[in-house]
């Protein structure tokens, strides 16, 4: 209904955007530790990430309805970083 509209569209873009900043900034954190093996390092987060993301869009396919999908995978976010988020 609303996935042809460009109120759809808009937000999806700043999803894309927002993934393609923040994955590399993500991976090289989680890789300083492992400096002497980068490569099987980055080749392991690399498989684990296109896996998740492999897996969640069979979810999506099989809901048939990606609005509805990115809204519970954007409130399972908010209450898996609440804790850490709202921290005293």
């Amino acid at each position: 209904m609303f996935q042809d509209s460009w109120l759809f569209v808009g937000p999806m873009l700043l999803v894309v955007l927002a993934f393609g900043m923040a994955i590399p900034n993500v991976l090289g954190a989680a890789l300083v530790g492992y400096q002497d093996r980068l490569g099987t390092a980055a080749a392991v987060f690399g498989l684990l990430y296109y896996l998740a993301i492999g897996a969640g869009l069979t979810l999506v396919t099989w809901a048939q309805d990606l609005g509805w999908s990115l809204l519970t995978c954007g409130l399972a976010a908010l209450w898996l970083a609440a804790p850490r988020v709202f921290r005293n």
